[in-house]
């Protein structure tokens, strides 16, 4: 008897997302966004929200599946979309869903059902070979019209888009996004799966020599990087999503002004030496020239009368006492 597992797909269009609502609501699946292909570019991209999302899930127990919104006009463009895809998810735990192709881009449409159908498939085989159950995502317009049906339905696991109460199409897919629903909020797509995937996916890694590990939180250190990196927004939506996704907003807030705090004495103690600047001479310190500095000239405070680049001219009082590299110098 098939399953009928509720589940969502995000992607950066659920600012905001409230992911133990979303869990609350029943959905036990959660298909992410990874990427995307630029229509008129080309180039591949990264979904502004994959990091939160993907946490956000693994804090709530959600099990999660990727998808790239693809515009490929080849073979070769397929791959390359597809080691994308990979690049940006093997930083998290595995998949319990497959990494899906998502066709419904005019672009492969036009290139006719062939190629159409050579680039899903170049990208599902790609995908798989780096380690990744694949499929594809498509309607049944792209089924009948624009893809050599019966080697899609041979060839992969089928996510069918088709928005009714009751679809009567039937490819053996294995997922299916039914429409919209209001849940944890907002509304979002909803879709429901026939099979248990995470049984499903855990063999498929053990036959491709890959062990499934139980997802867990990232360390403040880690998640301190990624802020950092840019991966969690700004402001009081930074709080949100920490707090959403099971992290302590205030406990890693806190330790990284700490960190900046320290950041801006390091680089005050080296960074803004300048005329008029009191300096002391660092211990062993030459002159600018690779001359001998006494001893006791690295004991006192001296001041910056002159600096030209990385050269600068220190004063005891009036005296001038050496023209010293920069780099020889701290405030003092």
């Amino acid at each position: 008897m098939a399953l009928n597992i509720k589940g969502v797909d995000i992607s950066y269009c659920q600012h905001g997302l409230d992911y133990a609502k979303l869990k609350a609501d029943g959905n036990e699946f959660a298909i992410i966004r990874a990427s995307v292909t630029g229509t008129s570019s080309h180039k591949q991209f990264v979904d502004e929200l994959l990091n939160r999302h993907v946490n956000g899930c693994i804090a709530q127990g959600i099990d999660y599946g990727f998808y790239h919104y693809s515009c490929a006009t080849s073979v070769d463009e397929a791959k390359k979309e597809a080691q994308f895809i990979v690049e940006q998810i093997k930083k998290y735990p595995l998949p319990k869903y497959p990494v899906f192709f998502d066709a419904e881009d005019m672009q492969i449409a036009n290139k006719g059902k062939k190629t159409a159908t050579d680039i899903a498939i170049a990208f599902i085989d790609e995908v798989q070979r780096l380690g990744y159950p694949s499929g594809i995502y498509a309607n049944p317009s792209w089924m009948e019209t624009y893809l050599e049906k019966s080697r899609i339905m041979q060839h992969c696991d089928i996510w069918l888009a088709h928005w009714v109460a009751e679809s009567s199409y039937h490819y053996g897919q294995k997922l299916w996004q039914n429409g919209l629903k209001y849940s944890a909020g907002m509304q979002i797509d909803s879709d429901i799966c026939f099979i248990d995937y995470p049984a499903q996916t855990e063999n498929w890694y053990k036959t491709h020599g890959k062990t499934y590990t139980k997802p867990t939180l990232k360390s403040t250190d880690e998640i301190i990087e990624e802020i950092w990196e840019g991966r969690w927004g700004n402001g009081e939506q930074r709080y949100h999503d920490l707090a959403a996704a099971g992290y302590d907003p205030y406990e890693i807030m806190d330790e990284l002004n700490r960190r900046l705090e320290e950041k801006k004495k390091s680089e005050n103690s080296v960074g803004t030496i300048k005329v008029g600047s009191s300096v002391m001479v660092k211990s062993g310190a030459k002159t600018y020239n690779g001359g001998y500095l006494a001893s006791f000239v690295s004991n006192r405070p001296h001041t910056v009368t002159e600096l030209v680049g990385d050269r600068a001219v220190i004063c005891y009082g009036n005296v001038v006492v050496a023209a010293v590299n920069v780099n020889n110098l701290t405030l003092a």
